[in-house]
């Protein structure tokens, strides 16, 4: 079950980014704006939020939500907010329609207030659960003083600290007839009242005093404690010597508890200090042991002399009354025990970890050996989980010693002298440790100005800030956080917060400043109460128009600035205020400060802007080239892209991001170029179309090898996008996987314009395309990093017939799609940057040869390139055989090369291991050449053996079915593809000058190196 929140009300982000971002209202009465504006209280910094998105309402009657007309609207539940709406416990509140990608879920958590929560115990702090679970609550019939409070969180620090050994952290005990007890407090039992102890020094405080042997003798026998056949499994109780059997089950049934009566504690060195009155005649000398102090029961110190007098018959405990049982006679540390009766010699005392075997009859009671005693009983109970620590645990019981004056408290005058000089390390120590956090403690120094009120920015000076401004946490009147602005080592900015101020007069209230832990001390301001704005709805509005103010701090009276001119107030609440927009606002894009007054009390400025949604403030860069990327900054903008459509020079835009103030869109290839070129963005469910300008570069000439993405619509729910060149367009992508069409694109756009750049810088650079039969990309030859990334869904595109042609190109494949894409490529590069003839398209398809009609007729002009000129002066037909080069993939290119062609290898034909060096021969125009190969891999290296060896290094190797190579070499004459087959013996196979393998140049032998 979900532990109730501390506070009235707490507002929790459930999932997404910001998954347990939290608010808590402490406030009985309150308003809270949340949005993704930084002046709301709840600051929700996403996407899908609104800067005012809700606005929420608290007072005694009840929780209540208000819609701020925000565009993705406020939704209680599964039900959208109209006006307003109740909040009840554990209501879902949804910014934005429940289950969006982009909605936020809030989680709402209300409970009484503190005044009517009257009668009702206090919930603990998250902290503080362990802790009080640690004290074992009293038997409901437990004696004590009518209307008992529970444990107070003192008293259960109290408990949790006896739970610990007293070896581990002794205390100093009060002396009680000469000796100290070793005690722990019960809680919610009133404690007896303490016995008179006499006066004691700091020194005594730390010792314990053996009272010696006469005071020893004269106390009774005590029955022996009953001890247990297994090992103690906790370390955190003492077990009990006799327990009344009446109150074993309530006590087994606590987590954690004390057990009475703890066995003799050990002390494996004398550390106290008692004169004698009299030497001892004669001591003997002492054994060869540890010194030991040991303290029995009820106080009285164990004797160190030997002989011991013989030991009574023990007695049996006698059976206490039901009420004694449940609760045992408290002890407390601060009030002392009743002085016991004087004790006998005590019975020897039992090892910690007695054997296996049953105790005798003179240890325990028959009874007691068979029943589970207390101790275990409450083992019993204890939780599995806890673990166990390790405790020192006494191999034998220590044995009996002659009497000497150290056994009786005296001790060297040196030992006297070395526990002083460790009280002064202690202190020294203690010292040493304040010093050093004092020296790290940020110290406040001053404030500007001294007099402030809520929402304004106050400085605070002096030493040891954070310069991270997160790192510093600024509390006014111990709780209220405020938002720090800016921090460096010696000065922090702060917004007040709203804090209790009385109208009409100052307040005075404490900051402080937290850094790592530390806390400097408080220093005092005055506070006056003004008014402060959080936010206003709708913060873009045309003059005229209403918009509602919301904050605190107004009331009858209260005036409203937009910049410098007043705004008529229509109506005002406590926390609202309600105005129209004044005539002399400003032209649409103006921005103006909104500030309210209350006599000479100002408010906190707050932005507003003049116009509609959409709105557009800025447009960044300011001048642009076709496939460059523009930001278009303002309000109300589609917070998915695809709910924005964008125009530039009056040509359809691709958008690749947006939020609720920014779209990113590629300037078109189809732009209109000039200086005052129109942008223009429109949001569905919007009637408003935001209007810019920008400057559009013409494009260059001759053409240019560049890239631009572009949308590319066919039908209603297909989500495609076009790669273009000033030649036309070249790859159509669609969405495929994780990522849009349009995501696609831009990041295709960036590769191939990189590429570009290395192909005009090197003539011996080209492209390439790999993986043909499995994942086929279009690569720089030699490199990894793909260009282009051919898809399943790339090829289902091109299957939708967009030139309208028929479906006389066939089905197309991935490997169909990549050979077509990788030969156009390839001629682009041949056109634009070499200043060639392409060969490649016409090479697989009749439809590529207008590649090889355009380069000709531009060859006539005598330039280098294609010229924008030859472009305007082409034929209609030849426009349209450009366009089909890019949307269709021609009937006549077929499969991977080989796909047909090459043979299975015969059956029992041993694989093929391409790893390693082969030889052999190649054939083409030059004649016959000896060569030797060297596989590594998906690369490696070719040698022609001549009198100079010459080495060239080989790419793109890869093995698409069993027994076949496939592999290039880069010459100096252009890039050869080699593709053979495996017989068992030898790779044979064929050159090609093209990758689609359609135009051979020669024939190639290898066999593995003997």
């Amino acid at each position: 079950m979900p532990d109730a929140p501390s506070s009235i009300a707490t507002f929790t982000v459930r999932g997404g980014p910001l998954d347990r971002h939290r608010l808590a209202a402490d406030e009985a009465v309150d308003e809270i704006l949340i949005g993704s504006d930084t002046d709301c209280r709840f600051c929700i910094d996403l996407p899908g939020v609104s800067p005012i998105h809700a606005r929420i309402w608290m007072d005694l009657d009840g929780v209540t939500v208000h819609d701020t007309h925000s565009p993705r609207g406020v939704y209680v539940n599964d039900d959208r907010v109209t006006g307003q709406a109740p909040l009840r416990d554990r209501d879902i509140l949804w910014l934005g329609p429940p289950g969006g990608e982009s909605s936020v879920m809030i989680e709402c958590r209300f409970a009484m207030p503190a005044a009517q929560a009257v009668g009702s115990s206090a919930a603990p702090d998250e902290a503080g659960h362990a802790l009080a679970d640690l004290v074992p609550a009293a038997p409901a019939d437990a004696p004590g003083p009518a209307g008992a409070a529970p444990p107070s969180a003192a008293d259960t620090d109290d408990a949790l600290a006896d739970l610990v050994p007293a070896e581990s952290h002794p205390e100093p005990a009060a002396a009680q007839d000469g000796g100290y007890d070793f005690f722990v407090e019960e809680p919610g039992v009133e404690p007896s009242p303490p016995a008179p102890a006499p006066a004691s020094s700091a020194l005594d405080d730390l010792l314990v005093i053996d009272p010696g042997p006469a005071a020893v003798a004269a106390a009774p026998a005590a029955p022996p404690p009953a001890v247990s056949a297994e090992p103690a499994s906790d370390e955190f109780f003492v077990e009990d010597a006799a327990a009344p059997a009446s109150g074993e089950a309530e006590r087994a049934a606590d987590g954690f508890f004390v057990e009475e009566a703890p066995p003799a504690v050990i002390f494996d060195e004398p550390f106290a200090i008692d004169e004698p009155a009299a030497a001892p005649p004669s001591p003997p000398p002492l054994p060869a042991v540890a010194p030991t102090v040991a303290l029995w029961p009820g106080g009285a110190p164990a004797p160190s002399a030997a002989p011991r007098p013989a030991a009574p018959a023990p007695v049996p405990p006698p059976v206490p009354t039901p009420a004694a049982a449940a609760v045992p006679p408290p002890i407390s540390k601060t009030s002392r025990p009743a002085q016991p009766p004087p004790m006998a010699e005590p019975p020897p005392i039992p090892p910690r970890k007695p054997p296996a075997a049953a105790p005798t009859a003179a240890a325990a009671p028959q009874a007691a050996a068979a029943s589970p005693g207390p101790a275990e009983a409450r083992r019993a109970a204890m939780p599995a989980a806890r673990p166990a620590a390790p405790r020192p645990q006494p191999s034998a019981a220590p044995a009996p010693r002659p009497a000497t004056a150290a056994s009786r408290g005296g001790l060297p005058a040196m030992a006297k002298y070395a526990a002083l000089a460790a009280v002064v390390l202690l202190v020294l120590g203690g010292i040493a440790l304040v010093a050093s956090r004092s020296l790290r403690a940020p110290k406040l120094e001053g404030v500007n100005p001294s007099r402030v009120g809520p929402g304004q920015t106050l400085t605070l000076t002096g030493q040891n800030f954070a310069t991270e401004p997160q790192a510093n946490s600024v509390r006014f009147d111990g709780g209220r956080p405020a938002r720090v602005l800016k921090a460096s080592a010696t000065e922090v900015q702060v917004e007040v917060p709203d804090v209790p101020t009385a109208a009409g007069r100052d307040s005075p209230v404490k900051v402080t400043v937290t850094v790592d832990g530390h806390e400097s001390s408080p220093l005092q301001i005055s506070v006056f109460q003004s008014p402060r704005i959080h936010g206003l709805s709708p913060s873009v509005a045309m003059p005229g128009e209403e918009v509602t103010l919301a904050g605190t701090g107004w009331g009858m009276g209260a005036k409203v600035r937009f910049g410098s001119t007043e705004a008529p107030v229509l109506g005002a609440t406590a926390t609202t205020l309600r105005v129209r927009v004044p005539e002399a606002a400003g032209a649409a894009g103006t921005s103006l400060p909104v500030v309210v007054t209350m006599g000479a009390d100002a408010s906190n400025s707050f932005p507003f802007l003049v116009g509609r949604l959409p709105l557009v403030t800025g447009i960044e860069p300011r001048t642009a080239s076709a496939g460059d990327v523009v930001a278009v900054a303002g309000r109300g903008f589609g917070i998915q892209p695809a709910s924005n459509t964008v125009k530039v020079g009056g040509a359809p835009a691709l958008v690749v991001a947006s939020t609720d103030s920014e779209v990113k869109a590629i300037v078109p290839r189809g732009a209109a170029p000039g200086s005052d070129a129109p942008l223009e963005v429109k949001v569905a469910g919007l009637d408003n179309t935001a209007r810019g300008t920008l400057t559009v570069s013409p494009p260059l000439d001759p053409v240019e090898l560049s890239f631009a993405a572009e949308p590319f619509i066919d039908a209603a729910g297909h989500e495609h996008a076009v790669l273009t060149t000033g030649l036309g367009p070249a790859f159509v992508l669609s969405a495929s996987g994780r990522f849009s069409a349009a995501e696609r694109a831009a990041e295709a756009e960036r590769r191939l314009n990189a590429a570009a750049v290395l192909l005009r810088a090197n003539r011996g650079e080209d492209l390439e395309v790999r993986g043909v039969d499995a994942d086929p990309v279009v690569v720089l030859m030699g490199k990894s990093d793909p260009l282009l990334e051919v898809t399943e869904e790339d090829a289902a595109g091109y299957d939708e017939d967009w030139t309208k042609l028929g479906g006389k190109g066939g089905p197309v494949t991935r490997g169909r799609l990549a050979l077509w894409w990788g030969a156009v490529a390839r001629d682009l590069v041949l056109m634009l940057v070499r200043g060639e003839s392409p060969r490649h398209a016409a090479g697989l398809a009749p439809e590529g040869k207008v590649l090889v009609d355009l380069f000709q007729a531009a060859h006539q002009t005598g330039r280098f390139g294609i010229p924008l000129s030859v472009l305007e002066a082409a034929r209609p037909a030849t426009k349209d055989a450009l366009r089909i080069v890019g949307l269709r993939v021609p009937a006549a290119v077929a499969g991977p090369p080989g796909a047909g062609a090459a043979a299975s290898p015969a059956p029992g034909v041993a694989g093929l291991r391409l790893e390693g060096a082969w030889t052999g021969v190649e054939t083409d125009a030059e004649g016959r050449k000896f060569v030797t190969v060297r596989f590594a891999g998906a690369g490696g290296s070719l040698s022609y053996q001549r009198a100079l060896s010459v080495s060239v290094p080989l790419t793109g190797v890869e093995q698409p079915r069993k027994g076949s190579v496939r592999y290039s070499v880069k010459t100096a004459t252009g890039t050869r593809f080699y593709v053979g087959q495996w017989d068992g013996e030898k790779i044979t196979g064929k050159i090609f000058s093209d990758a689609a393998g359609n135009l051979p140049i020669g024939s190639f032998e290898l066999g593995p190196e003997r």
